[in-house]
């Protein structure tokens, strides 16, 4: 399975948009705004829809959602979000903690009212402007299987099963002599350093180098 966005994991129970042309677009209506509210690009269908249980308790909610920024491995964050699910995820993470010199995304609670569980918000600053705007909810136990991985130059994380994953990025190439011959000849290629790493990368998980564009 190909690695694909964490919004995947957004229970079903939650409506949720990009953005408010998002909304715009699928509902054709203007967005709420509140401007004394933090910016929430979602709602809970569970308050939306008054189910009776919804009434219980105090008039918070808790939910766990993606927190910012990325925790090292082994990490409190990093245990909380991953130790109690599947062990092998974690060993998954720690087989290839390499490949994380600046951590891994982790899961955080969040405790909001239910007034605000209940209806959107489009009155502040998108997501990964505003400090308060606030995340969306996901399903933790879908992570029974799953890395969270570290955004990639679009910003998004990304999940993926760590099985998968470790096929990907375990190395095919084996013999060292091999190994340092290759890596010699992507050296010698011409090719800049970055695309060098990238080839060095490949050749070493699939066993032989990407042939550079001419």
């Amino acid at each position: 399975m190909p690695a694909f966005p964490y919004t995947a994991l957004i229970p079903g129970n939650i409506a949720w948009f990009r953005d408010e042309s998002d909304w715009i677009a699928r509902t054709g209506v203007g967005a709420p705004h509140d401007p004394a509210r933090p910016y929430q690009p979602w709602r809970d269908n569970a308050f939306q829809w008054g189910s009776w249980w919804t009434t219980l308790g105090d008039d918070s909610v808790t939910y766990r959602v993606l927190a910012s920024g990325l925790t090292p491995i082994d990490s409190p964050e990093f245990l909380a979000t991953y130790a109690n699910i599947n062990s092998a995820v974690v060993a998954a993470f720690r087989q290839f903690a390499f490949l994380f010199p600046n951590g891994v995304p982790y899961l955080r609670d969040l405790t909001i009212p239910k007034s605000w569980a209940k209806s959107l918000n489009f009155a502040v600053s998108p997501p990964g402007v505003s400090q308060s705007a606030i995340p969306y909810p996901l399903d933790a136990g879908r992570l029974s299987n799953l890395m969270l991985l570290p955004p990639g130059p679009d910003g998004i994380v990304m999940a993926q099963d760590y099985q998968e994953f470790g096929r990907q990025n375990s190395p095919a190439l084996t013999d060292y002599a091999a190994m340092l011959a290759v890596v010699d000849g992507i050296r010698k290629s011409g090719m800049s350093p970055k695309d060098q790493i990238y080839a060095i990368r490949v050749a070493v998980t699939q066993g032989q180098p990407p042939i550079p564009a001419i």
